[in-house]
């Protein structure tokens, strides 16, 4: 469906429209979910330009330029779907879209030429064919349903207007008496009223169609010698358009019982046409034209014709369109030497500037939701043209979708993070000298230095031989406040850790004895975190909340130590371990036009482990250590956040973070330990290791200094 179609129906541009925008509508019921990280676009594209989406804004649909055009419809399962082109085709052009986005309605080239065309999910793109003895034919608009479509088709007598159903195929909508071609413009959103324009005895003029009536001429305005509809009321009962001669045109308002309405010109101008109206036909809008400047109208019953005037002097305005109850308008006007500027119109404070993005010179207004409170648009920027939202300030529409990506993204390196914090704080354990009974030790940590989501702190633990066989202790993990990523900033994060060593026995290996054992940890650790999504983005009103991370883990592992050399000590082992980490929901503070509210979430993982580690004595003193790890998931759950919010394309949403999950993971490792004669032992380590969620490897530097007794 397309303008002015019904009270339910969001205002859409025509395909010919220079820059074609998303409108998604924020009264609506919003029941499903969508993701988008964003729009996307189809391989080899140059431009997108989406101009049409279904009711609640899950669906949205266009074109893009790849190079030729090629139409596009996308969802949150399939993403940036290119619709394809009939067989043979060089091209796709969508034009209209039901209220559900189940069926989306264009044009196509083929092997045997132009076609109007038909595409749903469950069939693909299909010809709708054309009238009998016709070369080419278009579909123009579709009724809410998406049952019927309407367009023009050549035929064997000349272009006709057509009705295509998928019982009754294409069938022409007939001429005019006269008229030797016909074109439809718009069809009802009850799929009951086509409306377009047909030749004629007397001349041009605009039509009306229903199954009872057939083609009726709603006439020409007095003195005038053609008319033309634009626009018609989903219950298809108010029509508007304009109706002319060579000298100039006037708006017309059609109704079955007034007729033709003439709705006059603004004082000094000679023409005017209607662009659209409300929901109920009560408002119309459009431009009135006198000695090549146009203005923006709005005209109602009571009042007339009004002015909506300019932002600059003698300059253009044009209206593009209107709320629901036709109070707000919106369009574009010229604003002297700044160049154009998309307006806001109501009766209290006239037009006014919405501005541009950030180094842009011009802006425009597309469209507006049905109350009145989002507008959509485009603007150039110092980063090409984009599409804008307006509520109280203009924002870059794909950067604002973005910054909730952003928390996604930042979700997926905090979880990386927490987890990997936990996992040391289960494996944290100071070392018992030889003779000793105990230990307790210092350590501190500076982790994910190569990640850019740096974590400094450090931790306590302890050690105790409950008997020759039995070791247990455990740690206690403070960090402070570091930074994950541009949106999320962590304010501290506390855990504990605890383990249990227990030695089983030996067995023979390579000519020699290996201790064998089994190690049973786990751990728990927390972090806080504020987060402000738009940090970093130009042109996004920037919103906060605070959110927190919990991660529980624990593992199992079965061990080898085996003395391969008086100096070489070899450490094999093999384990699995489960951790899941909960991310608290929140609700952003609300100072900016747009906010989101964050559900929680809980992200769980199982993996296994193996790996040797060798520990090689140097001096009496001094130890060289090293090793490798590997790690391989069972079974990880992928990093999405949802909620809700009331930003276009997103208002009921679940979103992936970018990054793919790492399934398998090395880690490599080196250390150098020194031995004190009071048995303190001071340890440097280093690794390098390769994260579930994020590209980047990270690396952990710590030193930890243990004493025994």
């Amino acid at each position: 469906m397309r303008d002015g179609k019904g009270s339910d129906m969001p205002r859409l541009l025509h395909p010919t429209t220079s820059f074609a925008l998303i409108f998604l509508s924020l009264t609506a019921s919003q029941t499903s979910a969508e993701s988008l990280d964003d729009i996307g676009t189809v391989p080899g594209a140059d431009t997108i330009r989406p101009f049409l989406t279904n009711s609640d804004g899950s669906i949205i649909s266009g074109n893009v330029s790849a190079p030729g055009t090629i139409a596009f419809r996308w969802t949150q399962a399939t993403g940036m779907q290119s619709l394809g082109m009939l067989p043979g085709g060089l091209f796709s052009d969508a034009a209209a879209m039901d209220v559900t986005g189940s069926t989306i309605v264009g044009r196509s080239g083929s092997t045997a030429g132009q076609r109007a065309f038909r595409w749903t999910e469950a069939t693909g793109m299909q010809s709708l064919g054309v009238l009998t003895g016709g070369f080419y034919s278009a579909a123009e608009d579709v009724s809410a349903d998406g049952s019927v479509i309407t367009g023009f088709s050549d035929s064997a007598t000349g272009l006709r207007a057509f009705r295509w159903t998928q019982a009754g195929g294409m069938t022409s909508l007939g001429v005019l008496t006269g008229g030797t071609e016909s074109r439809a413009e718009a069809i009802s959103g009850d799929g009951s009223t086509i409306i377009g324009q047909s030749e004629s005895t007397g001349g041009d003029r605009a039509f009306r169609w229903t199954q009872g009536t057939g083609m009726v001429s709603l006439g020409v305005l007095a003195g005038e010698t053609y008319s033309d509809a634009k626009a018609v009321s989903y219950d298809g009962t108010v029509i508007v358009g304009k109706s002319g001669s060579p000298s100039g045109s006037k708006a017309f308002r059609w109704t079955q019982g007034t007729g033709m309405q003439n709705l006059g010109v603004l004082t000094g101008h000679a023409s005017s046409e209607a662009t659209t109206m409300n929901s109920d036909g009560s408002v119309v809008i459009g431009k009135s034209i006198g000695s090549g400047i146009s203005r923006a109208f709005r005209w109602t019953q009571s009042t007339g014709m009004q002015n909506l005037g300019t932002l600059s002097g003698n300059a253009h305005s044009s209206a593009k369109a209107v709320s629901e109850d036709g109070s707000v308008i919106v369009g574009d006007s010229e604003g002297g030497a700044s160049g154009t500027r998309a307006f806001k119109w109501t009766e209290a404070t006239g037009m006014q500037s919405l501005g541009t993005l950030t180094g842009g010179s011009y802006s425009r207004a597309s469209t507006i939701s049905a109350d009145g409170k989002v507008i959509l648009g485009y603007s150039n920027s110092s980063s090409g043209e984009r599409a804008f939202i307006f509520i109280n300030q203009i924002q870059d529409l794909e950067n604002l979708q973005n910054s909730v990506v952003d928390v996604a993204n930042g979700v997926a390196a905090s979880v990386d993070r927490n987890t990997h914090i936990a996992r040391r704080l289960r494996r944290d354990t100071c070392t018992i000298a030889d003779q000793a009974q105990g230990c307790i030790g210092l350590s501190g940590l500076a982790s994910s230095l190569l990640q850019g989501t740096n974590a400094f702190g450090g931790s306590i633990m302890g050690s105790y031989k409950a008997t020759e066989t039995v070791r247990v202790g455990a740690s206690v993990g403070l960090y402070g406040e570091s930074r994950v990523s541009q949106t999320i900033n962590p304010d501290y994060g506390v855990g504990i850790g605890a383990y249990a060593d227990i030695r089983l026995g030996q067995l023979a290996a390579f000519n020699s004895q290996a201790n064998i054992g089994v190690r049973i940890d786990g751990s728990w650790f927390y972090t806080d975190a504020e987060i402000t999504r738009g940090a970093g983005y130009s042109d996004v009103q920037q919103e906060s909340g605070s959110s927190n991370f919990n991660t529980g883990t624990a593992g199992l592992q079965l061990y080898a130590n085996h003395v391969a050399t008086s100096n070489l000590l070899l450490h094999s082992y093999l384990g699995t371990y489960w951790e899941g980490t909960g991310q608290n929901g929140y609700t952003e503070q609300g100072i900016a036009d747009t906010n989101t509210r964050i559900n929680s979430q809980f992200y769980n993982a199982a993996t296994a482990t193996m790996g040797i580690d060798a520990a090689y004595k140097l001096t009496a003193n001094m130890q060289l250590a090293f090793g490798v790890g590997l790690e391989a998931d069972f079974y990880s759950d992928g990093i999405q956040v949802s909620g809700t919010s009331n930003i276009p394309g997103l208002t009921d949403f679940t979103i992936g973070a970018d990054a793919a999950r790492n399934w398998v993971r090395p880690t490599l490792k080196a250390g150098l330990a020194y031995t004190f004669t009071n048995q303190g032992i001071l340890e440097l380590d280093a690794q390098i290791f390769s994260p579930r969620y994020q590209k980047k490897l990270g690396a952990d530097l710590s030193l930890k200094y243990s004493v025994s007794f």
